[in-house]
């Protein structure tokens, strides 16, 4: 039984996974996409993550590529964070100093 596309998957090993049924909003094929893991995600939560999807097909954006370009995103986020680039020119500059330097230096990163 679905409920506006929301169902739930069990595998052969006993998984079980809160999927989504939907047609992508262009190219009108059919995909799922995954919302959770029951239980660590209930009925309540699975449909709230249903209908954020559902919001997102009616506005003709796919949701699976949506939840790509956030994540995308995020790693680009992190890669450019003051850390990151703290880090590489760290490194890019390390075999020019003595040790004692080179801890002083990284300290403050949390190293």
């Amino acid at each position: 039984m679905t409920s506006g596309g929301l169902y739930l998957e069990v595998s052969p090993s006993g998984g079980r996974w809160w999927r989504l049924k939907y047609y992508k909003p262009v190219a009108k094929t059919k995909n799922r996409l995954s919302l959770g893991t029951y239980p660590e995600i209930g009925l309540k939560e699975a449909g709230a993550r249903r209908d954020e999807a559902r919001k997102l097909v009616s506005q003709g954006i796919d949701p699976s590529d949506h939840r790509k370009t956030i994540r995308q995103d995020a790693e680009q986020r992190a890669d450019n964070s003051f850390e990151a680039v703290a880090r590489e020119w760290y490194d890019k500059q390390k075999p020019r100093w003595v040790e004692g330097h080179s801890l002083r230096l990284l300290r403050p990163l949390g190293a």
